[in-house]
């Protein structure tokens, strides 16, 4: 089995993402809309409009995981170089969507328990789960077969898929940090923190997704029990 190798996952997901910006940051954007208005409600010194904010969280949820499961499919069809067919990719989200919004509701429970339980659980719970999306969008199972399914994945490669893990939230500390720390700077709002928080989210995911499907697609094809992780590949 050839070695996966991170940094030219993380190339390639790059140059993917160049390559389709306007699409991909579009689509993004469109997600993260209803997220943005919740954002803005949250942090409203009114009572109602906080109240407005908290209905707002399952519909955001729901419009989040929606445009996520089309970004991973536009993803996959250009990594294996077929063509994005907008309606075919909407209507095949839409077929997926309760079930993966159901599996990202559990998911959301356990990771709190888990943090609740001295962090470490929730660190646990957190990577061997780190798959489920992908298993239920390309392998059609059930919401906790997709969670089983995640871990018999991750089996025997726990603390590099935790290094993977690492290293997206260097590059989303990259980001975030200089788009807050400019925030604080202009003197911003809080609810133009909230919108500035959501943006930066939004443009981050399909850079994600994209590096997320290649590393779920070498480990769940993987012959053996171990595959080879490598942060880059030395030069021979």
């Amino acid at each position: 089995m050839k070695d996966i190798v991170i940094g030219d996952m993380f190339a390639k997901a790059m140059e993917t993402y160049a390559a389709h910006f306007r699409f991909f940051i579009g689509l993004a954007l469109c997600g993260a809309v209803l997220s943005a208005i919740e954002g803005v409600l949250s942090v409203s010194p009114d009572p109602l409009m906080r109240g407005v904010a908290l209905m707002l969280i399952p519909a955001s949820a729901g419009v989040y995981v929606l445009f996520y499961l089309m970004t991973l499919i536009a993803m996959s069809k250009i990594l294996d170089g077929e063509a994005v067919d907008v309606p075919e990719m909407v209507a095949a989200a839409q077929g997926k969507l309760w079930r993966a919004f159901g599996a990202y509701a559990l998911f959301f429970l356990i990771f709190c328990a888990g943090f609740f339980l001295l962090i470490i659980p929730g660190i646990y719970f957190g990577v061997i789960f780190s798959f489920f999306f992908y298993v239920i969008l390309f392998e059609d199972r059930r919401v906790w077969d997709s969670f089983k399914r995640s871990e018999e994945i991750v089996k025997g490669n726990f603390w590099k898929v935790f290094g993977a893990h690492a290293l997206v939230m260097l590059i989303s500390a990259a980001v975030f940090g200089p788009v807050w720390g400019a925030m604080f700077l202009l003197g911003a709002s809080k609810a133009w923190q909230a919108v500035a928080t959501t943006v930066a989210s939004a443009g981050l995911m399909p850079f994600f997704c994209c590096f997320y499907y290649q590393l779920y697609r070498a480990l769940s094809k993987r012959a053996d029990g171990t595959v080879a992780i490598k942060v880059y590949e030395k030069p021979e």
